[in-house]
C-alpha cells in the first residue's frame, strides 16, 4: 500500500538536511522523536505537524503541511544551547536554499522557531523547534505517493 504524498514531503525534508555534507552528522531521524544516545552530540528529528487542505483547481487539491524540524544538541566543547541553535540556523539555511524540495513541493516557508527550555532530564541538552508550511499538490481524487 503506498504512503501519503504528505509523507513522502517529510522525507523530502529529511533528505535536504541529509544532503552532503549531512547535518548533524547525518543523525537526522524521520518519525516519533527517540531518545538521543550518549555518545550522539547532535540529532534533528523531522515530523508532520497538521495539513489543512488550502485550495483545489483542475482536479488538484493543494495543501498546506507543516513540519516540524527539532534540533537536538549536547553540551560539548560548546555550550548545548549554542549548539543547539547553530544546529535550527543550520536546518533554516538548508531548506530556504531549496524551497522546492527538489521539485516535491511548491514553496517552503518558515513559520517560527522555538528555543525549548532545558531538558530536565539532561541538562546537558538543548533543544530548539522550527515550524516549516510546505506548499504542495496532490490530484484531488488520492493523496497517495505514484
Amino acid at each position: 500500500m503506498p504512503n501519503s504524498r504528505h509523507f513522502a514531503i517529510r522525507g523530502a525534508v529529511a533528505a535536504r538536511l541529509l544532503a552532503s555534507p549531512a547535518l548533524a552528522g547525518g543523525n537526522v531521524r524521520i518519525g516519533t522523536r527517540r531518545p538521543m544516545a550518549q555518545a550522539v552530540n547532535a540529532q534533528v528529528h523531522v515530523d508532520l505537524d497538521e495539513s489543512p487542505a488550502t485550495g483545489a483547481a483542475l482536479n488538484t487539491t493543494e495543501w498546506s503541511t507543516r513540519i516540524r524540524v527539532e534540533c537536538i544538541a549536547r553540551e560539548t566543547a560548546t555550550a548545548a544551547d549554542l549548539a543547539a541553535d547553530a544546529l535550527v540556523t543550520a536546518v533554516h539555511d538548508r531548506l530556504m536554499a531549496e524551497p522546492t524540495l527538489s521539485g516535491a513541493a511548491i514553496d517552503t516557508r518558515p513559520l517560527g522557531i522555538a528555543w525549548v527550555p532545558d531538558d530536565e532530564a539532561d541538562a546537558s541538552l538543548a533543544v530548539c523547534q522550527a515550524l516549516f508550511l510546505v506548499r504542495h499538490r496532490t490530484p484531488r481524487a488520492s493523496i497517495a505517493t505514484a
